[in-house]
């Protein structure tokens, strides 16, 4: 017998520091992307943000550029 599953699909979610470690900046810019509406995130206590690894993704994405402006390296 051979068992199936479904792949399940859940969402992954990074603490603000991790976050901004992740792309190298400050907790402060993680949080001001949370509230421009950016950033998906969610609270597990008033005090415990996380982000989602989706949005985080999706937004590094919409940002890339592989153009070069001439300007120092």
């Amino acid at each position: 017998m051979s068992a199936t599953t479904s792949p399940t699909t859940h969402k992954q979610w990074l603490t603000v520091a991790n976050a901004a470690e992740l792309v190298d900046c400050s907790t402060k810019t993680i949080r001001r992307l949370v509230a421009a509406g950016e950033l998906q995130a969610t609270y597990l206590t008033p005090r415990s943000m996380r982000v989602s690894v989706e949005s985080l993704e999706a937004l590094i994405q919409a940002r890339a550029t592989n153009q070069w402006d001439g300007g120092a390296a």
